[in-house]
């Protein structure tokens, strides 16, 4: 469909609730037309993980080209602005061959790294990130918090008051730079996006992504979920690093330790899954320009991509919508 170098600079995004059906519908669409998978999920990065972050299984990578999966130790942590680092070789390599990349993952600060641009900010010494999150530890994430709408209200304001790494962050670079984050994100404005995207999100209603949550986290453990905590502990990574914070991996290491049983452990994780899709929905439906759609039905995303790189191959400078 798309020559060597027609499709330059433009990306496919398909994001949305965790289970919703994100990666079947990649495989789908990447299985008829020229498109190759790139990562972005967060947590899909690392090696090690591949079972409890509902990474493609190895048949699935086999049909398609998948990027930047398991590319990382758990403890080499990766932000977004490492995230656009990572990703922009492979969208040349992808696009010499004349394919279309087709990004796939729920992690909203990163949809939003690609598709509206990542605010600069100066590099903070990591000393005072240390000096927060030993503050968070001695006393809590409340009078963090409180300092926040102090020293900048209206990032505050965005972002909810149990959220300990937005907090942090916010008040690393205040600490940092002397400068409110929100002042670096208006002064961006999220503009400066380097690629040429259109951004598909699926969903569905609670009464059918709920049973499949369930039924995932389910197959998960049966998978050897367990098994993949065990591994990482006996490799000797700190169960307390910020990788971990993935869905699950805190939860099934208080199972190995012995302080929960099993199907506390398993509540436990699935709440917070539930948790975990309506902050994800909140975040997609503040973003301008995102399409809307089912997973479990492939015409409409189908005829967003065709309309896509049709409207691209014309030489249009706005992506097809």
């Amino acid at each position: 469909m798309a020559g060597a170098g027609s499709l330059d600079g433009k990306i496919l995004i398909i994001t949305g609730p965790t289970g919703s059906g994100k990666s079947g519908l990649a495989l789908g669409l990447a299985a008829k037309r020229p498109c190759e998978i790139v990562n972005c999920d967060a947590s899909q990065f690392y090696a090690g993980m591949a079972v409890g972050t509902a990474a493609p299984e190895p048949e699935e990578m086999a049909t398609v080209p998948h990027h930047l999966f398991g590319i990382r130790r758990p403890d080499e942590p990766v932000d977004a602005g490492r995230y656009l680092e990572l990703a922009a070789p492979i969208f040349r390599q992808i696009w010499s061959r004349g394919n279309l990349p087709l990004v796939v993952g729920g992690t909203g600060l990163y949809v939003r790294a690609l598709s509206r641009g990542l605010a600069s900010i100066p590099t903070v010494d990591p000393g005072v990130r240390r000096a927060l999150t030993a503050r968070l530890e001695a006393h809590g994430l409340p009078s963090l918090r409180e300092e926040l709408e102090q020293c900048d209200p209206a990032y505050a304001a965005r972002i909810a008051p149990n959220d300990p790494q937005r907090t942090l962050r916010a008040l690393e670079v205040y600490h940092g730079t002397g400068r409110p984050l929100s002042h670096y994100q208006a002064e961006h404005g999220f503009k400066g996006a380097a690629y040429s995207s259109t951004v598909l999100a699926v969903d569905m209603p609670d009464e059918q992504l709920r049973p499949r949550l369930a039924q995932r986290l389910d197959k998960m453990l049966a998978q050897g979920f367990i098994d993949e905590c065990k591994a990482l502990l006996a490799a000797g990574y700190d169960p307390e690093l910020r990788t971990f914070k993935a869905l699950g991996y805190r939860e099934l290491f208080d199972y190995l330790a012995g302080s929960v049983t099993l199907a506390d452990a398993r509540e436990r994780i699935l709440r917070s899954h539930i948790q975990y899709v309506k902050r994800q929905r909140t975040w997609f439906k503040k973003e301008p320009g995102v399409i809307w759609g089912s997973a479990l039905e492939e015409a409409w995303a189908l005829e967003v991509l065709d309309r896509f790189i049709g409207c691209q191959m014309q030489g249009a400078n706005e992506p097809c919508q």
